[in-house]
């Protein structure tokens, strides 16, 4: 028989089909190590082994088999140790693979009849089990002659194509094993065959020993009718020695009940045997006198009775000696357990399951405490609070028109979405202003319209604070403050973060995340709070002032030609960051994106919105590898892991595959960024939207490498033409974002500083030609920075 050809498995999608079998998010987790299928009842975590060549059929049984256990198999240790304790307290191990036999053929029964489909995998799965000779039966030439218990087994497992014999006696129990609809059935029928299995053992024995006792053709002492016993074991089947055999089976115990049954006849026994002997001792007591007087025979019946009550005593202990033996072990069990370790992959490498930590009270810096560090920084330098008013000043005058052009865009579009939204009914009453028109037309009935309830969209923001955001931090800053005043004109609820390794001694010292199979307690990434909604206006325009001017010094300065830079001129100097939380550092995005999940969804529930946005502004890659908490590393004697992460609020997995550029882990950074943005999606929904700043030296490498299609040559020629010229073009469904923008943040010093060129001569050409060329070059500046706002008001509008 030719064993069915393993396929490649979907893992994924099966782990898929477990949870739909079993009606529940239960977890599913791939082990090496497992020698075979399992299901915690505590955990709810299915564990499925990783076997060579193992089929999709037999991975189906697997998976149908431990399923059934969740839907129907009680939980906890308690009833199965109850059980196990019912059936024979002294040999619970026995017990156990008696119980395991019942169960199994019931549960299997069960999932097979609520979904049909698994009744070819369980066919083919077990034939492939039987092929590989799982059960160790290949050599058994006499199937009879396994115990009672291994045979139901093969009966329920493989008895559609293989005959398993039972004796007549057997029979009514075997058939009752597949008619078990409840545990308690099973823990009852379970001892029933366990009691028989016994006794069969030990009639067996006695049959032995009696052999070995008596003569050829010699009759044994359980021959009380002068017949010989059949040495056909297979003869009682036919029904001739079946009302034998039941009198001599013990009958199946249902509790106390029973136990006082058996007694109660063993006590009727024993009163009508010393009745008998009372009534010898009558009849011949004047022998017994006679015997006593006789010196030589009383000596003979003295030595009887020795010997008598010598065979009584080795009787008790023969009894005893039984009582105590257990029932004959499952052999087929025991062979399966042997043989699953030859079938485990031993190249398989365990996965690690990674859960997404939860957020603790150090991962996110208050808008109060980081307030508070920059009030402090006001107090101690008194030139602060003189220059604020002017930077604010400065900026409004330069980007307070793109806040109110943004707004203008915004109002449209919601304006359009609410016209699709609206229907128009005829309410049934004429209006009296149409009445004059009744004969040239049929519209004179008055109407009302209505408006559906439109989505309203929530936005949380995140800033990259590394070093090499140092040249465009305060420009980025800008950005970030006009993008707030936008959000709060159109009453858009928001949060605006920064992420940073530097913010430890900011708020409170505790770690980011809470210890758990992630190893989250490592990871010290801060979200310092830059502006969030509900502000009063004196609180906003102070904080956005304060991020406005810390920012202009936190890079290492501005060129003199920019509009703070002009502002500020000898009223302040400064260089450095001014709050250690602006130290210019690493880039933690990964970090940052690891708590979002959870950030974003309490923010949904809390502002109540239906739609739920992210945007990551950067200048990179996260430089921050997650696996290394994940201990996924590279040693002399190990492999490298792959990383299954596991969000314990949607239940779902998230396999990890590519390798990092450096070759140590075979997870890599990028594609942690695209998996948290995946959970992140799953978890609330919305957009996510990545702005990356850039030049076009870099552009003409990152989109092509970043093209959702990299063989696709006319998309990527399109976006290049288009950030070359405008300054700017995004890319949709891109390293895990919905959409990527990227914009060119290089300024061009030399066209700057044409602007301050005297121009002596209003009819030199050269200096008209200048004067033309900075002009050009200022304002697809102010286009190029403008589509990150205006995309933004796009994206969130519908």
């Amino acid at each position: 028989m030719t064993m069915t050809k393993p396929t490649p498995t979907n893992l994924e999608a099966k782990n898929l089909l477990a949870k739909l079998m079993a009606t529940e998010d239960i977890t599913v987790e791939h082990d090496p190590s497992a020698q075979t299928a399992m299901f915690n009842m505590d955990t709810r975590v299915l564990t499925l082994p990783v076997w060579k060549d193992l089929s999709v059929d037999t991975l189906d049984l697997l998976i149908g088999h431990e399923v059934s256990h969740a839907l129907h198999t009680p939980g906890g240790r308690e009833p199965l140790t109850s059980a196990c304790e019912y059936i024979d307290k002294k040999h619970m191990n026995t017990a156990k693979d008696y119980i395991n036999v019942v169960e199994d053929a019931r549960i299997e029964r069960m999932i097979k009849t609520r979904f049909p489909g698994l009744r070819k995998s369980f066919a083919t799965g077990y034939r492939d089990l039987q092929e590989r000779d799982l059960f160790g039966i290949k050599k058994v030439t006499d199937l009879s002659e396994l115990p009672l218990i291994d045979r139901i087994n093969l009966q329920y497992k493989i008895g559609w194509f293989k005959d398993i014999p039972f004796t007549a006696q057997e029979l009514s129990l075997v058939q009752r094993v597949a008619t078990t609809s409840s545990w308690d059935e099973v823990v009852k029928l379970s001892k029933e065959i366990y009691d028989l299995a016994k006794q069969q053992a030990q009639e067996q024995k006695d049959e032995e020993k009696g052999d070995q006792g008596s003569p050829d053709g010699a009759k044994s002492d359980d021959d009380t009718d002068g017949e010989s016993v059949p040495s056909d074991p297979t003869e009682g089947e036919d029904g001739e020695d079946s009302d034998v055999e039941d009198n001599s089976m013990s009958k199946p115990t249902d509790g106390d009940d029973d136990s006082e049954e058996n007694s109660e006849d063993s006590k009727s026994g024993e009163e009508s045997a010393d009745n008998e002997d009372a009534e010898d001792s009558t009849e011949g007591g004047d022998n017994t006198t006679d015997s006593d007087d006789d010196g030589e025979d009383g000596g003979d019946k003295d030595g009887e009775g020795e010997e008598t009550a010598s065979n009584e005593s080795e009787k008790t202990e023969k009894n005893t000696e039984d009582d105590n033996a257990p029932a004959p072990a499952s052999r087929t069990q025991s062979s399966v357990e042997d043989n699953l370790k030859n079938l485990i992959d031993k190249n398989a490498i365990m996965p690690v399951y990674a859960d997404l930590p939860l957020i603790d009270e150090g991962y996110v810096v208050s808008l109060k405490d980081m307030r508070q560090t920059l009030t402090d920084w006001m107090n101690k330098d008194s030139r602060v609070a003189t220059v604020l008013p002017a930077v604010y000043a400065s900026w409004k005058a330069n980007h307070m028109n793109s806040v109110q052009s943004l707004a203008t865009e915004f109002d449209r579009r919601k304006a359009a979405d609410a016209h699709k939204r609206t229907a128009v009914a005829e309410t049934g009453s004429i209006d009296p202003n149409r009445l004059h028109a009744y004969r040239i037309a049929e519209d004179i009935f008055l109407q009302n319209a209505y408006v559906k309830d439109g989505k309203n969209h929530g936005l949380m923001l995140v800033l990259d604070m590394s070093g090499s955001m140092a040249v465009q931090f305060h420009d980025t800053m800008i950005q970030l403050v006009t993008l707030a005043h936008f959000c709060r004109r159109v009453n858009i609820p928001f949060t605006f973060y920064g992420f940073t390794d530097r913010a430890k001694d900011v708020g409170n010292n505790k770690p980011s995340f809470k210890a758990g199979s992630f190893n989250g307690e490592r990871i010290h990434t801060r979200l310092v709070t830059l502006l969030q909604d509900g502000m009063r206006t004196t609180e906003f325009a102070e904080v956005c002032s304060l991020l406005l001017l810390a920012s202009a010094t936190a890079g290492g300065g501005l060129p003199y030609t920019h509009p703070t830079a002009q502002v500020l001129k000898d009223k302040y100097q400064s260089y450095g960051p001014p709050v250690n939380w602006m130290t210019l550092d690493n880039t933690p995005t990964n970090g940052a994106l690891l708590g979002m999940p959870q950030l974003m969804a309490e923010f949904k529930k809390n502002k109540r919105v239906e739609i739920m946005n992210l945007i990551v502004l950067t200048d990179g890659e996260s430089s921050d590898d997650l696996a290394d908490h994940h201990q996924a590393y590279n040693t002399a004697n190990t492999r490298r892991r792959p990383i299954v992460w596991r969000d314990p609020k949607s239940k779902k997995t998230y396999k990890m595959t590519k390798e990092s550029h450096y070759g140590c882990y075979l997870l890599g950074r990028m594609e942690q960024s695209e998996v948290l943005l995946q959970i992140i999606r799953d978890r609330v929904g919305g957009n996510q939207i990545c702005i990356h700043l850039t030049n076009k030296s870099d552009a003409k490498i990152l989109i092509p490498r970043y093209s959702p299609d990299p063989y696709d040559q006319a998309p990527i020629a399109n976006m290049l033409k288009k950030f070359m010229s405008e300054g700017w073009a995004n890319l949709k469904n891109s390293r895990g974002y919905t959409e990527y923008i990227m914009i060119n943040s290089q300024t061009s010093n030399a066209d700057e500083h044409l602007v301050l060129t005297d121009i002596s001569d209003i009819n030199d050409k050269k200096a008209i030609t200048s004067l033309r060329k900075t002009f050009s070059a200022k304002m697809a500046a102010g286009r190029a920075n403008r589509p990150l706002l205006t995309r933004v008001a796009e994206l969130i509008s519908k």
